[in-house]
């Protein structure tokens, strides 16, 4: 059964019961995130309570990464699928994942050494460039 709610399409999943007593998996966007980063890595947080540690799936391409994340709300389920344009490449078996009580933590390892001024390629860039580390020393 697929419905519509705020001009998005929501899954829906019966758990094998009958329709009357079927439980909705909606499917939202985070609106949440946050990042910052070193030389070597771009570590971003989305902000997002209960994901299901067991169901969630994080997909590591080199521009790209798709988050699909069930949560453990309840008495109805929501599920968060988005797929996140990355503004410089990464290096995907090195990349990694981890879901915290309050959002899920990612650690984009640089494929060029760069630095991103925005997480996402589509963000407005803003000019502003934060320097993590040791800043030079004036003489």
């Amino acid at each position: 059964m697929i419905t519509k709610l705020f001009g998005t399409v929501l899954d829906t999943m019966c758990w094998g019961k009958m329709p009357s007593i079927c439980s909705k998996l909606l499917t939202g966007q985070i609106n949440r995130h946050d990042f910052y980063q070193t030389a070597t890595s771009v570590i971003a947080s989305f902000f997002l309570k209960k994901i299901d540690k067991e169901a969630a799936k994080v997909v590591f391409q080199e521009q790209q990464i798709i988050l699909d994340l069930p949560t453990t709300d309840s008495p109805v389920p929501k599920r968060y699928k988005t797929e996140v344009p990355l503004f410089g490449t990464i290096d995907v078996a090195q990349s990694s994942f981890k879901i915290l009580g309050t959002k899920l933590e990612v650690n984009l390892v640089k494929a060029d050494g760069s630095s991103w001024p925005v997480l996402r390629s589509d963000d407005r860039l803003t000019g502003e460039i934060l320097q993590i580390g040791r800043a030079g020393r004036a003489q």
